[in-house]
């Protein structure tokens, strides 16, 4: 039972890095433009931002399986 404890928190941790990380290319995306690739006139950093958000959702707040997979 400590084990998946302890997963569950290394799980959020990985997350909100990720979405950390994500955020600053976003920002910089939003300010100067054109910085991320375009995939069909959508930034790929706003892409790969909602498929760090939507795992962590799904986490925290037990979702379906297929939406948590989704994302990630």
């Amino acid at each position: 039972m400590k084990l998946k404890k302890v997963l569950h928190i290394i799980l959020i941790l990985i997350f909100v890095l990720s979405i950390l990380g994500a955020s600053s290319l976003v920002y910089d995306e939003f300010i100067n433009e054109s910085i991320c690739p375009k995939i069909f006139n959508i930034p790929a950093c706003y892409i790969i931002m909602g498929c760090f958000i939507m795992p962590l959702l799904g986490h925290l707040l037990k979702w379906n399986n297929y939406i948590y997979f989704i994302g990630t």
